[in-house]
């Protein structure tokens, strides 16, 4: 894996909450943590019904993601599973080496940077990692993204 940007060095509360996993998530677990652990695995691909239950579908496609991942298979999702999961949204922070000749290429390569990561609504419209990224931790209807 590329070095990515570390926690640590995010500067907002809001996006810290969509990086960190504060324990290891389990089947059983029923709360905002099993939501992201659910749109992450389907922007991967994992397609999953977005409930903040941790029941036998989500387990399955975490242990499912695991294994496409080369991660240990355990079914629960751990630090380095929940890394895994949303390395997509740390490339996407982690700040780019070059030295820019104007503003407008900084610009320009964070977007395409953006971009190669394709990011989407997860969850409905307006909702997702991606929504609240662009709209500093807010989602829903009254948060139109793009």
């Amino acid at each position: 894996m590329d070095t990515l940007i570390s926690i640590s060095e995010i500067k907002y509360r809001w996006l810290q909450k969509e990086v960190s996993l504060p324990k290891v998530i389990s089947r059983g677990s029923k709360h905002k943590m099993v939501k992201l652990i659910q749109e992450w695995l389907c922007y991967h691909g994992f397609k999953t019904g977005i409930d903040q239950d941790f029941g036998p579908a989500t387990q399955k496609l975490v242990k499912k993601f695991q294994e496409a991942s080369k991660l240990p298979v355990t079914g629960d999702v751990d630090e380095n599973t929940f890394q895994f999961l949303t390395t997509p949204l740390l490339k996407s922070l982690t700040p780019i080496d070059n030295v820019f000749q104007s503003f407008g290429e900084a610009v320009e390569a964070y977007a395409i940077k953006h971009l190669d990561l394709h990011p989407i609504e997860i969850g409905g419209q307006n909702m997702g990692p991606w929504v609240r990224l662009y709209m500093q931790g807010y989602e829903g209807k009254d948060f139109p993204w793009c």
